[in-house]
C-alpha cells in the first residue's frame, strides 16, 4: 500500500509516519510539507491513501480536495487536523474523495482503523469526529437560518469593516452590531469572526 502524508509540521508528519509503519504491513511512505510539491509528485497517481492536514499556508486542504478529485479520482483522502469545528468538518465529509476525518488528539488505534477502512472502501470518521457530526446535524434539525440584519452585517464585515463602522454605516448601536456578531458566531459553532466569514463562504451566504 502506497501512502502519503501532507503536512506543513514536519515534526508531526515524522511521528504519523513512524506509526503507520509499525503498525501497517507492506506499506510505502512518503511525506510532503507543501502542497504544490505534492501535486506535481510523480508519486501522485501511484498512490493508494493520503493523510491530509487542512491548515497549510498558500494552498488549504480544501483546495487539495478539490484539486484531487482530477488530478488523481481514485486517491483516497484520510482528513488528519487539529480542526475540530462543524464548519470544517461538515464541508470535508461532502468530498466524494474523503474516506476518514480524524483529530490530532486521537488515538493511534483510530488511525488504524481509518487506514483499514479504507483499504475496504469503506469511510472512518474517530469516535470524536462522529459526535461532531451527529451534534452537528441534531443542531441543523434545530438551525435557525441567518437573518437579514445578520446577513447585512455579516457582508460588511467581509468587506473589511469593523464593528464601529458597520453601526455609523447601518445606523444602530455598536452593541447591537456585536450582538449580532456573537450570535452568528454561535450559529455557526466556531470561535471566531474569520472562521465565521469561512463558514460563510462554505455555505453560500457571500
Amino acid at each position: 500500500m502506497k501512502i502519503a502524508i501532507l503536512d506543513d509540521h514536519k515534526l508531526f508528519a515524522e511521528g504519523l509516519l513512524k506509526l503507520i509503519e509499525e503498525k501497517i504491513e507492506d506499506v510505502e511512505i512518503n511525506t510532503f510539507s507543501e502542497p504544490k510539491e505534492f501535486l506535481s509528485s510523480k508519486y501522485l497517481n501511484q498512490l493508494n491513501l493520503l493523510f491530509l492536514d487542512l491548515s497549510m499556508p498558500e494552498v488549504d486542504g480544501f483546495a487539495v480536495l478539490k484539486t484531487l478529485q482530477n488530478a488523481a479520482p481514485n486517491l483516497k483522502v484520510i482528513v488528519i487536523s487539529m480542526h475540530d469545528e462543524p464548519a470544517f468538518i461538515q464541508p470535508a465529509i461532502k468530498e466524494p474523495n474523503l474516506f476518514g476525518y480524524l483529530l490530532k488528539t486521537d488515538s493511534q488505534k483510530e488511525i488504524v482503523s481509518a487506514i483499514t477502512a479504507a483499504k475496504n472502501q469503506k469511510r472512518h470518521f474517530s469516535n470524536s469526529v462522529a459526535e461532531i457530526i451527529k451534534q452537528g446535524e441534531r443542531e441543523k434539525e434545530e438551525q435557525v437560518w441567518f437573518t437579514s440584519r445578520e446577513l447585512e452585517i455579516l457582508r460588511l464585515l467581509n468587506e473589511g469593516l469593523n464593528v464601529v463602522e458597520i453601526a455609523e454605516k447601518l445606523g444602530i448601536e455598536k452593541s447591537t452590531v456585536e450582538t449580532h456578531k456573537k450570535n452568528m458566531v454561535k450559529k455557526a459553532g466556531v470561535n471566531s469572526a474569520l472562521k465565521l466569514l469561512n463558514y460563510a463562504r462554505k455555505l453560500n451566504y457571500l
